[in-house]
């Protein structure tokens, strides 16, 4: 499936940055945010990358006239100690492992979703403040 998704075709495998792309946008695609994470009804899903990866190009790339549930996904660059105000999913690289614990306690309370690559940095469900799609199993 993610090959599909991607667009790559049999003559090219998949690379790790690219599966890795995947389960941001695969997560976004099965959560249903409250209305209160938006500004309004036509605002984007927001995502923001903490630190150096691939996925700061290959995300963009993915979500490029993508909807998701009606609205458009924007990926943008996060600066540890950056607010994540209208913020809806953080990818946090292996680098900022550090600064990605201050990034959790500021979206404590907030429906944000967080996932990174190192142990310790793993998706956070915030409060039951979102929904997993209606199937409310684990990630």
């Amino acid at each position: 499936m993610i090959t599909l998704f991607l667009g790559v075709t049999g003559a090219r495998a998949t690379t790790e940055p690219e599966v890795k792309a995947a389960f941001p946008f695969n997560f976004i695609k099965s959560i249903d945010w409250p209305p209160v994470a938006f500004t309004n009804e036509t605002a984007p899903i927001v995502v923001r990358v903490l630190g150096e990866t691939p996925l700061q190009e290959l995300l963009p790339q993915m979500v490029q006239d993508v909807k998701v549930k009606g609205r458009a996904v924007c990926i943008q660059s996060l600066n540890a100690g950056q607010s994540v105000a209208h913020c809806h999913l953080v990818f946090v690289a292996r680098s900022e492992a550090a600064p990605a614990q201050e990034l959790l306690r500021a979206t404590k309370g907030k429906p944000v979703l967080t996932v990174g690559e190192s142990p310790g940095i793993h998706l956070q469900r915030k409060n039951d403040q979102f929904r997993d799609g209606g199937k409310n199993g684990s990630f």
